[in-house]
C-alpha cells in the first residue's frame, strides 16, 4: 500500500532508479519527450520560412 508519509522516499527512491536506467530519463519524466512548438505566423510571413517558438501549455 502506497501512503502519502512514505511519498518522499518513495520519489527519491524512483529517482534513482530512473537515472541509473539512463541519464536524460528523469528530464523526460518532469518535461515530456518534446517540446511543443508552434509557428511565429507574423515571421513566417514577412521572411518567408517559418520559425518555430516553444507553445506556452495554459
Amino acid at each position: 500500500m502506497f501512503f502519502k508519509e512514505e511519498y518522499d522516499v518513495w520519489k527519491i527512491q524512483m529517482q534513482a532508479h530512473l537515472v541509473a536506467q539512463d541519464d536524460h530519463m528523469w528530464f523526460v519524466i518532469t518535461n515530456g519527450p518534446m517540446q511543443i512548438m508552434k509557428m511565429k505566423a507574423a515571421v513566417a510571413i514577412t521572411v518567408g520560412s517559418p520559425q518555430w517558438i516553444e507553445k506556452l501549455l495554459e
